[in-house]
């Protein structure tokens, strides 16, 4: 079988076919996918995917909501309220942080470059630098 494992992103071993429901990028109905992936990898894969059907709009939801709050502290910060629009914006990007690396969600072409694997992990570690920028803002507002 050709192509290359949708989990760890390398070809050839003992590549199969498995079938499984996946959502659309937007979370839109799910549908019948099939996806190329080592045997080894077949039991991480699903339950990857059942994380993604589970808790993808929860995500979402909680990525707008850190973002709309942000947007909202900036106007805060540009009406007048300094530490209230800096400590602000600093908690809203350590939650942002945190939603990053606990749910490593990526985008449909990162995983297509790099795997699932090395994407969450790569996820993972921009949540992390999220985290420390957000605690760096909130350390500089005082």
């Amino acid at each position: 079988m050709e192509g290359r494992c949708i989990y760890c992103n390398q070809d050839g071993g003992d590549l199969r076919k498995v079938t499984v429901a996946a959502r659309s990028r937007f979370l839109l109905k799910p549908a019948q996918k099939e996806f190329v992936v080592h045997r080894e990898h077949e039991d991480a894969f699903v339950r990857f995917n059942e994380r993604v059907l589970g808790s993808g709009r929860l995500f979402l939801t909680a990525i707008g909501v850190c973002l709309l709050a942000m947007v909202a502290l900036e106007i805060a910060l540009v009406a007048g309220a300094r530490t209230v629009g800096v400590v602000g914006i600093g908690l809203a990007a350590v939650a942002l942080g945190i939603v990053l690396a606990a749910l490593p969600f990526s985008t449909p072409e990162t995983v297509a470059l790099f795997g699932i694997r090395t994407a969450a992990r790569m996820v993972r570690l921009a949540g992390a630098v999220v985290i420390g920028g957000g605690l760096f803002v909130i350390l500089q507002a005082r």
